[in-house]
């Protein structure tokens, strides 16, 4: 057997393996999500669209077993598929960053104003607008891909393909920007927090007594919550405490974006090199 059909059939045995993993996931998030957030809407729906996506792998993978000799209609529906899936997983992704940063920017007012109602509405805005781009990716096709089931650009039209690359690296440019912004803002925060610790423990009258020291420290903690901070999960008391787990967020977002990128973008940008 040659490579080109054996490297298919990997791809056509990995991809339920993929779905048993997104099933998993998914299961995961609604069964021990006990408090649910407006990031975890996001990815969640995240999750599932990794479901799709390793579904239409999976009918992609098996057309390219079968040979050229197939019907165009569901080979225009596979790529259809997998073009307006890739959309609305960037988008997400894109919007759980910027949900992300509104919540350390503003954590008691973004959290109270943002319901989960608007937060599912956004989602299936993304939805449609994939749908659409998935669309037009089908009237893009060239009549040689018609006779091929191929995802490479340079069969698609040129005019298609500079939009996908456009919308696609504004979008992964736009949300390593939120990333970085939202960083430096948790470390302002951190670091304004630490400094409010400091004067708090800091004795207020160097010249008091003993005895009126110990007893103002024994009837008056030198540092409490207030009912507003413990309200606020990114308030910069807390944002203090956590340290290094907050920053492992953005390290996964930017890895996610940058694989994205890897995969997606100079097969994209060779359709302009030739």
């Amino acid at each position: 057997m040659e490579l080109f059909p054996v490297l298919w059939l990997a791809v056509s045995a990995t991809a339920p393996v993929l779905i048993v993993l997104c099933l998993w996931v998914s299961y995961v998030f609604h069964t021990y999500r006990r408090k649910w957030r407006t990031v975890d809407l996001f990815l969640l729906s995240v999750s599932c669209q990794d479901l799709v996506t390793a579904l239409f792998c999976f009918g992609f993978s098996v057309l390219r077993l079968i040979g050229p000799k197939m019907a165009a209609a569901p080979c225009g529906f596979v790529l259809w598929g997998l073009a307006a899936t890739r959309t609305f997983q960037l988008a997400t992704l894109a919007s759980a960053v910027g949900d992300r940063l509104l919540t350390v920017r503003w954590p008691y007012r973004y959290r109270f104003s943002v319901q989960r109602n608007q937060i599912r509405y956004h989602v299936a805005v993304l939805a449609v607008i994939g749908v659409l781009i998935g669309v037009a990716s089908a009237f893009a096709r060239s009549s040689e891909s018609m006779v091929e089931c191929s995802l490479h650009p340079q069969l698609w039209d040129g005019r298609y393909t500079l939009f996908v690359l456009v919308l696609y690296g504004s979008l992964m440019v736009a949300s390593i920007c939120m990333s970085v912004a939202m960083e430096v803002q948790r470390w302002q925060l951190t670091r304004k927090a630490r400094l409010q610790q400091l004067r708090t423990a800091t004795p207020e009258y160097g010249t008091t007594s003993t005895g009126s020291s110990v007893s103002s420290s024994s009837s008056r903690p030198l540092h409490v919550l207030g009912r507003q901070t413990s309200r606020r999960p990114y308030s910069p008391q807390v944002l203090c405490e956590a340290g290094v787990s907050e920053f492992r967020w953005t390290v996964v977002a930017v890895v996610t974006l940058l694989s994205f990128a890897i995969n997606h973008l100079p097969y994209l940008v060779s359709r302009f090199l030739h």
